[in-house]
């Protein structure tokens, strides 16, 4: 992709809130960097506090960053860090942040034990207007209860693009030896474009305890007799397909695969793989591509997966 330096967007600026939230802790495995070509913006800190009001279950939403690119498709990403705020009892708090560009956006979540880093990212169709959003959580969180966050929007043109995202749904169980593909998304490469990017996101939830894995509207997913302290050892790989003329597939490839563990204290985390595929040009080959997330649960807690904040990119 050639090198195109465009120029920074304004990082929004919001008022601080009591009970300041901290940099991200970073999930068990490290997004990969997007591409060169990208614009970036110049993060700046907010404080997101974890104290409740009205009922709800989480401190209030607060915007930690927005910013504005050229017009067209582009892949979007926020790298959002956090840590505890001043004066905080520095539990595991719980970081959850959406980002936002038009109609389209897209969750991360993770429990910041000292500090983490969180990265939401996918094509967008227009990041004209982008924002990234933020609330914690804590049990029985005082007023200095949160977390200063950091957000910095990073984004690159994207000439061609395809998602699979099913944010809608109960999430899915998965319990130790189990393995899922989950958000596939199956697109026709455009002529001329011979290398294509490809980036998964999975956000899981261990059972360590039953809360924290229910998901629009679903009950707890986690069950009190299975909960396990050990936390869950988790394989995430991203696999692409090349679609052959006369039917299956000509080519396949593992791009990338991770291999962590989420601990007690982390419970919610995201799994972030990403690399390319250079589409084969042997006879018979076609121009079709699928690419999707393969979950194994290696062993330790039951494993689940959630809606929103797993999603598959592809794009160039």
């Amino acid at each position: 992709m050639p090198a195109r330096l465009l120029a920074p967007v304004a990082v929004a600026a919001v008022l601080a809130v009591p009970g300041a939230p901290g940099p991200a802790q970073a999930g068990p495995a490290p997004a990969a960097p997007v591409p060169a070509a990208a614009t970036r913006a110049t993060p700046a800190a907010v404080e997101v506090p974890a104290r409740p009001s009205g009922g709800a279950l989480v401190g209030p939403a607060v915007t930690v960053a927005a910013g504005a690119f050229p017009a067209g498709q582009r892949f979007v990403s926020a790298a959002v860090s956090a840590r505890h705020s001043a004066g905080s009892s520095r539990r595991a708090t719980m970081l959850s942040v959406e980002l936002t560009c038009g109609g389209q956006s897209v969750q991360a979540t993770t429990n910041v034990v000292t500090s983490a880093v969180l990265t939401p990212r996918r094509v967008m169709r227009d990041a004209r207007a982008c924002t990234v959003v933020a609330r914690s959580a804590v049990n029985d969180a005082t007023p200095a209860d949160g977390l200063r966050v950091t957000a910095t929007l990073t984004s690159a043109p994207a000439s061609w693009g395809a998602v699979g995202y099913s944010p809608a749904g109960h999430p899915r169980l998965l319990r130790p030896g189990a393995r899922r593909q989950v958000v596939p998304v199956t697109a026709t490469v455009p002529p001329g474009i011979r290398t294509v990017r490809v980036t998964g996101d999975v956000k899981v939830t261990t059972c360590t305890s039953v809360g924290g894995s229910r998901e629009n509207g679903s009950p707890p997913r986690c069950a009190a007799h299975r909960v396990d302290a050990a936390g869950t050892r988790v394989r995430v790989s991203l696999v692409v397909r090349q679609g052959s003329t006369t039917g299956g597939h000509c080519a396949v490839r593992t791009v990338a695969s991770h291999t962590v563990h989420v601990a007690k204290r982390v419970h919610h985390a995201m799994v972030s793989p990403a690399g390319t595929f250079t589409l084969s040009a042997a006879p018979g080959c076609g121009r079709v591509v699928r690419a999707q997330v393969h979950v194994r649960v290696l062993g330790g807690a039951d494993l689940v997966i959630h809606r929103k904040g797993t999603i598959t990119s592809l794009y160039r």
